[in-house]
């Protein structure tokens, strides 16, 4: 069967189903699992169907059923399971996916389970525990290993999961003996089976391995919680099922969740500004280090560099050269990113991923670990490894990464670069304030932080990543869950994850949870002000103005701030005359400011009152005479109002600063207005020479301030002229 009608069928089932249109949905299903011949589902259809027309019985006689809405969703969820069973049938032939390749080698070993796999590792971890001959063995855990990753395999592909399978990963993933690596590797099938086909037994795991182990075991059930919620929002147009929704209350009471919850959504936010930040690595601060680099190796004498001279200071020269080039700015602004989170390494990073070690899936759901036979081998002193372990900024994928890059470093540089890590694992504790390193919060934020940075490695750098459902990129907001929609009814949680959106400039998800606090909290001017400036800064403008004089009439009219941006709103908005009275009063307040004079100046001559224009643009000029925005401004409006000799005065004075091809394009109409033919043709030369444009553009140019030229007394036909002059002339 073509992989396009198999695709086609599960869309036109869903649709079906999505749409209540289930007599349609049947007879897709019916056909399609006899095209199959897999006549045990056709069976179970058909009892599916007579369920479903018995309800429609009861419904045509009027019945009053509570129970109807329950029945019609159990019924919906086992089309579902049907669906998802069919496609996988038809697919498990041919598919190239790397989860069908994966499903038919273990169709081939007969008699393993999900069960019979634990009890080997179970055993296996029994004899190592013994096995003292070992202990110096970079290999000794190669067989425990191998036993997982089929685990994780059999795991991954298992669908639906049985109620023994679902014993035994409780079981292996609840204990408090089994190691944690080989827990949070196993989390990880658990998760990645869900994103393919939905299971509830799997939300059912996930949830009890989250309340078995939340407060002894956290570095469990914060990865269990973080693949739930991300489970969730794949699949949040579905209801959790009934047995499901009464386990997820009793998660809800539990100690830890609401502070878990409320670090997984925001740490769930943050990934979607992995790739700004990357784009911000890539285009801006690592082209300044290498602008840099010959700079401050001419400094410091790079090709005859003294350590303990280096060591004695830093060169105050260097630190003029970082500010001069701006590129201090930017190491500040990625540390500052680093503190509070953000994935600053995504980039760093990415070419490190093409070491075998990341060709396996479940490699990269494995905690780094000094034991794991790769970095082990490598490795053997455990030097690095156990440095690497204690830099807090490295998710696990990242740490693999430059254990295994050791191995590219010849034998007499190691030390050095062991040294190196060691003193970055020290800065990077230090960093750390002696509350933050006690504070469980902090240690349960960076296991979410570390975790979702893996995760999103695995959906983005993964050789393969096109076989898999990739979550972040629809960048995730839980708020969109209805299922989890509710836990966002709380005036503390909406407000930490509002301000933390509009810090990371989500301005869609800022202005939507500023909104949903101002319905169940009390009006606030500050709240106001901020939700104002992320509707601007999402394109919608006069939400953001009712907004803004929501907050004007809640602090009496007395922030400047808001009268600013009420100004600058309204003037984009086409409304200078409003601007003008926003400006007016703001002047009021700030007598002395230069950037509200002149943008009252800017105000007026937009809304065409040139008379006041031209006095609030002389007192612009009064205040800073040699500004070019006081200049520019006072020459235009004076070229408007006739005054055409003291405008030409202006344009000289601007001339000495700073002409732009704009300005020299003005002194050339004042030149004109002045009857001053030749001259005003040498600033048009001037001008299309700066704008290094074509004699065409001067047509535009002119035409564009036709009007202008008009009431300046110049005749329709001379405009035609003077391109054709500075033709001949160019």
């Amino acid at each position: 069967m073509k992989q396009a009608d198999i695709q086609n069928f599960r869309n036109s089932v869903s649709v079906s189903i999505r749409d209540g249109k289930l007599h349609d949905a049947f007879g897709q299903l019916r056909n399609f699992s006899e095209r199959l011949m897999s006549w045990e589902t056709t069976a179970q259809i058909s009892r599916l169907e007579e369920s479903y027309a018995y309800m429609l019985q009861y419904f045509a006689r009027g019945a009053d059923d509570p129970g109807r809405q329950a029945i019609y969703a159990d019924i919906v969820a086992q089309m579902r399971a049907i669906t998802d069973t069919l496609y996988r049938r038809a697919n498990v032939a041919e598919n190239p996916k790397l989860y069908y390749n994966v499903l038919r080698s273990a169709s081939t070993r007969t008699g393993e389970t999900i069960a019979s796999l634990i009890a080997d590792y179970r055993r296996e971890e029994r004899r190592l525990m013994t096995d003292y001959d070992s202990l110096a063995e970079p290999t000794r855990r190669k067989e425990a290993e191998r036993i997982l990753r089929d685990l994780f395999g059999r795991v991954w592909v298992t669908y639906p999961l049985t109620a023994e399978d679902t014993e035994a990963l409780l079981g292996l993933l609840t204990d408090p003996d089994t190691r944690m690596t080989s827990a949070a590797e196993t989390v990880g099938a658990v998760l990645l089976g869900m994103m393919d086909f939905y299971d509830s037994r799997r939300l059912d795991v996930l949830l009890k391995t989250y309340l078995a182990t939340s407060q002894e075991r956290p570095e469990i059930a914060l990865r269990a919680l973080t693949a739930f919620l991300v489970v969730m929002f794949r699949y949040r147009l579905r209801a959790l099922p009934a047995s499901t929704a009464v386990l997820f209350a009793t998660v809800k009471e539990s100690a830890h969740w609401y502070d878990d919850f409320k670090l997984a959504v925001m740490e769930l936010l943050r990934s979607r500004d992995t790739e700004r930040i990357t784009r911000k690595m890539n285009d801006e601060l690592y082209p300044s280090l290498m602008k840099m680099v010959p700079k401050l190796g001419d400094k410091i004498g790079m090709g005859d560099l003294d350590i303990d001279e280096f060591a004695q200071g830093a060169n105050p020269e260097w630190e003029e050269m970082l500010t001069g080039s701006g590129l201090g700015d930017q190491l500040r602004e990625m540390s500052e990113i680093q503190a509070q989170g953000g994935d600053v390494f995504m980039s760093t990073f990415k070419d490190l991923k093409q070491f075998p070690f990341f060709s396996e899936v479940s490699n990269w759901f494995v905690p780094f670990h000094t034991e794991q036979t790769d970095v082990a081998t490598l490795d053997p002193a455990g030097n690095a490894a156990g440095v690497l372990q204690r830099m807090p900024f490295l998710c696990d994928s990242d740490k693999y990464s430059v254990a295994l890059s050791l191995s590219n470093i010849p034998s007499s540089k190691k030390d050095m670069a062991f040294k190196a890590m060691d003193a970055q694992a020290q800065q990077s504790h230090e960093m750390l304030s002696e509350i933050e390193k006690s504070s469980e919060s902090t240690e349960r934020k960076s296991i979410i932080n570390r975790y979702v940075q893996d995760l999103y490695r695995f959906y983005n750098l993964f050789r393969r990543k096109g076989d898999f459902f990739n979550p972040f990129d629809y960048m995730i907001n839980l708020l969109n869950v209805p299922e989890l929609a509710h836990e966002f009814n709380d005036e503390e949680l909406l407000s930490i994850v509002a301000e933390f959106c509009f810090s990371l400039k989500f301005w869609d998800d800022a202005s939507g949870l500023f909104e949903r606090l101002d319905g169940i909290s009390m009006p606030d001017s500050r709240r106001s002000q901020k939700l104002g400036f992320a509707l601007e800064s999402a394109g919608r403008l006069q939400e953001a103005i009712n907004r803004y004089e929501e907050a004007e009439l809640l602090e009496g009219g007395t922030s400047a701030w808001t009268l600013r941006r009420l100004a600058a709103a309204h003037r984009r908005n086409g409304r200078p005359d409003l601007a003008v009275d926003y400006y007016t009063r703001l002047e009021q307040l700030q007598p002395d400011d230069f950037g509200v004079i002149l943008n009252l100046a800017y105000a007026l001559t937009e809304s065409a009152s040139y008379d006041k224009a031209e006095q609030q643009f002389r007192k612009a000029e009064y205040y800073r005479p040699e500004s070019p925005k006081a200049l520019r401004g006072l020459g235009w409006v004076l070229f408007i109002n006739g005054k055409y000799d003291e405008s030409a005065k202006m344009y000289e004075r601007l001339a000495a600063i700073e002409s732009t091809p704009e300005d020299l394009l003005n002194a050339g109409h004042v030149s004109l207005a002045r009857r001053k033919t030749g001259e005003a043709l040498g600033f048009y030369r001037k001008a299309l020479q700066a704008a290094e444009a074509l004699c065409s553009k001067l047509d535009e140019w002119l035409e564009a301030d036709r009007k202008w030229l008009t009431r300046a007394g110049v005749a329709d036909n001379d405009i035609t002229l003077i391109t054709e002059s500075v033709s001949y002339n160019l």
